[in-house]
């Protein structure tokens, strides 16, 4: 159904609110220190009346924040993706186009790059967006006293000179190897040419935050839509962080691309049951939702039906500290008794089995070959083999001295994971007797901190790649990497992280491609990992409704460009 203006008049007083720059409340951020005023105009403020449809998105997770610095989910990059811009953009075909930035320029040496960026782009305040503004985001996302998961993808992926030094408080974050030229000019220091540096600068680690803001904000800052300051598509106007409730987007008629942008505003609408969903879909209240596995058969005769490969790679990260799991042999009989296929009809979406921390499809060299050309690629480490299990388990139980072992998953309470864990449970109990697998389970808020802090011994999770490069995935697993929660360590495989992403390998691609499939050897023989399954979602789409980008990489969903 679309939505007229009557039905967002709610949204207008927290916008008006949002442009006159009330008091954020809540701390200042320690240290910090006004911003000189820009020596550049104001521009123009958005519109506060919605002209245009409204797309109604389901929602099933409250958002812990929207600072794009801090942010580490997915349904939270698609809504700071609808309201900020950065230096670049996805384009619908998958390639790097040019966003807030227009031209740029790589040194000789390949570290030293220089983006002259729009002058037409403005924060909902009416401030311009300039390159002091990218300075302090990029600060930011290392600043030890932030503490940004994704710090890791400013200088350890994207190699900025002094980022590790910086994040590690060895250095203050001015030293950062990037800098205002003037207020349309940014110099970004590398320490080693990045090939695919372009490609991160669309994901919202890179993006930019104005700092009188964010520092009025404090800790309050990213969130609720009174405490976060839009300069993209659309603007934000309603939203609490960590509530069960809907967040609303309006369309940015000050956006320099506004012209091509037809919807009115973005609702994610939340739900707690799918049939809610489904009941509001049919009744034309919702645009777009993800079946539940067991409705998917139901559906795909339908021609709103499409099925969409998420680009998520689950999985069960594994925890080295906790005792039973430092027994290589144990980790092993694990991963070669999990039925993936088995796995992947119950999900019934058209997910695939993945039998490597780097899976097919996500990943390829500059002539286009695929990174990992077969799904079973290590049939002796990672594939469904019941007897080479128990093998493994003997080994496992000859070592420790004991009959019988038993590891803890941890998975989202009832979620299809959680069923899913289950039928894992009872076909590798089944499998390999006297291996127990004892399930807990725990809301999705509480899962994602139990993680985070390493208080478990096998989590059930997933990653989606940030970029189209194998290392999206395999650094994850590098001593010290933020996504490192298990505390893998293997120095063999830190040499090869640190050969491929700063060392002698970073620009020659056939060797650097040998070492990252080397690297990938090691990680699964040890198991370090235990991947699942790629996920693909039956997504439900109104008729009428086009021009919805789906993506593997970064951003899943983008709906600059939908009509409606």
């Amino acid at each position: 159904m679309k939505h007229t203006t009557h039905a967002v008049l709610s949204t207008i007083s927290a916008l008006l609110c949002l442009l006159a720059l009330v008091s954020c409340g809540g701390k200042p951020v320690p240290g910090g220190q006004p911003q000189k005023q820009k020596a550049v105009a104001r521009g123009p403020l958005p519109a506060s009346t919605v002209n245009g449809s409204v797309m109604t998105v389901a929602l099933t997770s409250a958002l812990e924040t929207i600072d794009p610095q801090t942010s580490v989910y997915a349904s939270s990059f698609e809504v700071i993706n609808c309201a900020m811009s950065g230096l670049m953009k996805m384009n619908p075909d998958g390639s790097t186009g040019y966003d807030i930035a227009v031209s740029s320029k790589v040194s000789p040496d390949g570290l030293t790059r220089t983006y002259e960026l729009r002058k037409d782009v403005f924060w909902a305040n009416g401030d311009p967006v300039t390159a002091e503004d990218f300075v302090y985001g990029w600060q930011r996302a290392v600043d030890p006293e932030i503490g940004s998961e994704y710090g890791y993808m400013i200088y350890e992926i994207a190699q900025i000179k002094n980022g590790l030094a910086v994040a590690t408080g060895k250095m203050d974050k001015q030293m950062l190897g990037v800098k205002a030229l003037d207020p349309y000019t940014l110099e970004v220091q590398l320490l080693a040419p990045v090939p695919f540096f372009d490609q991160l600068l669309y994901f919202c680690t890179f993006f930019p935050a104005n700092q009188k803001f964010v520092e009025q904000c404090g800790e309050n800052y990213g969130m609720s839509a009174d405490t976060f300051l839009s300069c993209g598509p659309f603007v934000l106007t309603e939203f609490t962080a960590n509530e069960e409730t809907d967040i609303v987007l309006i369309k940015n008629t000050a956006h320099y691309d506004a012209k091509n942008v037809t919807l009115g505003g973005l609702r994610h609408k939340f739900y707690t049951a799918a049939q809610d969903e489904i009941d509001d879909f049919e009744a034309g209240k919702l645009d777009l939702f993800v079946l539940p596995s067991s409705k998917v058969n139901e559906y795909t005769s339908r021609p709103e039906f499409k099925s969409v490969a998420k680009g998520f790679m689950y999985y069960m990260s594994v925890n080295m500290t906790k005792p039973a799991l430092q027994n290589v042999h144990l980790r092993r009989a694990l991963n070669l008794a999990i039925d993936r296929e088995a796995i992947c009809a119950y999900l019934n979406n058209g997910s695939l089995p993945s039998y490597t921390p780097v899976p097919s499809g996500y990943a390829f060299s500059s002539s286009g070959k695929d990174f990992t050309p077969v799904s079973v690629e290590f049939p002796n480490d990672c594939a469904y083999n019941p007897e080479l299990a128990r093998k493994e388990f003997a080994m496992a139980l000859a070592e420790t001295g004991k009959t019988s072992m038993s590891v803890e998953l941890s998975v989202i309470e009832g979620s299809s994971q959680a069923k899913m864990a289950q039928n894992i449970k009872e076909q590798v109990e089944a499998d390999v007797p006297g291996l127990i697998i004892e399930l807990k389970q725990l809301t999705g808020t509480t899962i994602r901190r139990v993680l985070a802090s390493g208080d478990y011994e096998l989590g059930m999770t997933n990653w989606g790649p940030d970029y189209a490069d194998a290392m999206t995935y395999l650094s994850m697993w590098s001593t010290g990497n933020s996504q490192n929660t298990g505390s893998y360590n293997n120095p063999q495989f830190n040499a090869l992280i640190a050969d491929c992403t700063s060392g002698e390998l970073a620009t020659k691609e056939t060797e650097r491609w040998n070492a990252m499939k080397e690297a990938e050897k090691i990680l699964i023989q040890e198991a370090g990992v235990m991947p699942l399954y790629m996920q693909c979602d039956g997504d439900m789409i109104q008729k009428g409704v086009t021009g919805i980008e789906f993506h593997a990489v970064a951003v899943n969903r983008i709906f600059n460009h939908v009509k409606k």
